[in-house]
């Protein structure tokens, strides 16, 4: 490998050095009068030694620096491989702690200049942004990296120098340490310089994608082929080497609907995937499919994901299969977590009060109220602030919390398939007064519901998380889509790593219906 430039400057400026280290010697031995006690070939004796053990020292250190070199070519491909995660999650709105913390994560391959250095530099906290340096911007902070190992080298040799000579020269020694704070002190203006470009940089850089954006990414997208030949599709969101949680979507959506968790995921920790199932977002559609039975295609998904347990987690419908998955799987479901999910129903009064909206479907007629809806939610998933705003204040069901962001409604209804005959589908499962195949009130992993004050299934979510034998009830402002409050996704993320390591999810703030 051809040695960069700088090291052959160092080796210029070492070979200087060791001429004037010998040109020294000879000067001291004259002074003392070396003539009386030295003869010639003593003379260049010591001056051969003096050079060998130069010129050893001078090899050694070139060794060591092209050694630097060598390595830090050879991690920059590692590191260009974590720009693009880096740039992906900067892209995906994560905030520089966030980022710090995923950084202090990572075994960075660069090369330290020396183990003193890298001590201040720990010290000062200013390794993590020399890292982001390398990685967000390596060409625009390149000149700072220079400063820093500068400074990082003047510090080395301050305190190298004030250590030899304290003992000689308790004088010397104080200006030397007054040369060695002034260094430390540049390093602290460098680190507050650093510091700030880097959070101009997320700030101004490369803007934050938005949900539906992110949604669009089809590197996101998983196809697997099932044993009978059937397509599953599902997407991936949050972090991928988080704790695995599965995101059913309610009725009328697919897999997308799983990205308005992503970024609480990212931030927590939590590698979320949403499944389409059947009929909807590129799944095969298949006529034998029930609530009861959908464990079949569920543990081909885990198994193809080699993941032995994980948690699953679902709004209205999605609500319905998680409880029927924990039912039929208690060995693979670490927990359930229903988000206002739809309720069996046993009566055709109980039916009306419980699910509204679905009998105003069966009134109105399948037709109709499917392309209705279907073009109210095209126009929502581009609409306007004002448009959304006037939409949930028209809302009757209060379905939306009022902190949920317009960016998240948007992404809500970009995921959904209003006009899929596999909606009609689910809404026969919900109204079947036969139930949905399975006993309800017999489900062995943990429970935790999630239900809105405003949701008209409420009471139902309190009576039947009494009568589960391991179950937890929290109350969520909002009705239906009570979950797409900011709070409560941190809250349904933290439910997750809890429900992974075998324990109830803590219990929110008080929310009260106004």
């Amino acid at each position: 490998m051809r040695a960069p430039a700088w090291t052959h400057r160092l080796r210029e400026r070492i070979v200087d050095l060791s001429v004037q280290a010998i040109l020294i010697v000879f000067a001291v031995l004259l002074a003392l009068g070396a003539e009386e006690w030295w003869d010639e070939r003593e003379l260049l004796a010591t001056a051969a030694e003096v050079r060998l053990a130069v010129e050893t020292e001078i090899e050694g250190n070139l060794a060591e620096l092209e050694a630097a070199e060598a390595g830090l070519t050879a991690g920059r491909a590692t590191v260009d491989q974590l720009v693009g995660i880096l740039r992906q999650r900067q892209r995906d709105g994560v905030g520089l702690e966030a980022l710090d913390e995923s950084l202090d994560e990572l075994d960075l391959p660069f090369p330290r200049i020396s183990t003193a250095a890298w001590r201040v530099a720990q010290t000062s906290r200013a390794a993590p942004y020399l890292e982001y340096g390398w990685l967000i911007e390596r060409a625009t902070l390149y000149d700072s990296f220079e400063r820093y190992a500068m400074v990082w080298d003047w510090i080395v040799e301050d305190a190298a120098n004030v250590t030899g000579i304290a003992e000689d020269d308790p004088g010397v020694a104080l200006e030397k340490v007054r040369t060695l704070r002034g260094h430390l002190s540049v390093l602290g203006g460098i680190h507050i310089g650093l510091q700030k470009r880097i959070a101009e940089h997320l700030g101004q850089g490369a803007a934050a994608l938005t949900l539906a954006e992110i949604a669009a990414d089809d590197s996101r997208v998983r196809r697997l082929t099932l044993r009978d030949g059937r397509m599953l599709v599902y997407a991936e969101y949050g972090d991928p080497d988080g704790a695995p949680v599965v995101e059913l979507h309610g009725g009328g959506a697919n897999h997308f609907s799983g990205v308005v968790y992503h970024r609480d995921a990212l931030a927590g920790g939590v590698r979320v995937i949403s499944v389409s199932r059947p009929g909807v977002g590129g799944s095969t559609p298949h006529d034998g499919f029930a609530v009861a039975s959908y464990h079949d295609d569920f543990v081909q998904l885990l198994d193809a994901l080699e993941l032995s347990r994980v948690v699953v987690m679902g709004n209205s419908n999605g609500g319905m299969f998680a409880l029927a998955l924990a039912h039929a799987l208690p060995e693979r479901i670490a927990g359930a977590m229903p988000l206002n999910p739809a309720t069996p129903v046993f009566d055709d009064e109980e039916a009306w009060t419980l699910t509204p909206i679905y009998h105003a479907l069966a009134e109105s007629g399948p037709a109709a109220w499917v392309e209705g809806t279907r073009k109210l939610g095209a126009s929502l998933a581009t609409g306007s602030e004002e448009e959304i705003a006037t939409y949930r204040a028209s809302d009757p069901y209060r379905q939306f919390p009022e902190d949920t962001e317009t960016e998240v409604v948007r992404a809500y209804f970009a995921a959904a398939e209003f006009e899929s005959d596999a909606l009609l589908r689910e809404v026969g499962f919900v109204l079947d007064r036969a139930g949905w195949g399975f006993d309800i009130f017999d489900i062995a992993p943990r429970v935790e519901f999630f239900t809105g004050v405003t949701e008209v299934g409420t009471p139902y979510n309190k009576v039947w998380a009494e009568k589960l034998p391991n179950a937890g009830l929290h109350l969520t402002s909002g009705g239906h889509m009570g979950q797409t409050a900011p709070g409560t996704r941190r809250r349904l993320m933290a439910c997750v790593l809890a429900l992974h390591r075998g324990e109830a999810c803590a219990a929110g703030e008080a929310v009260h219906e106004d």
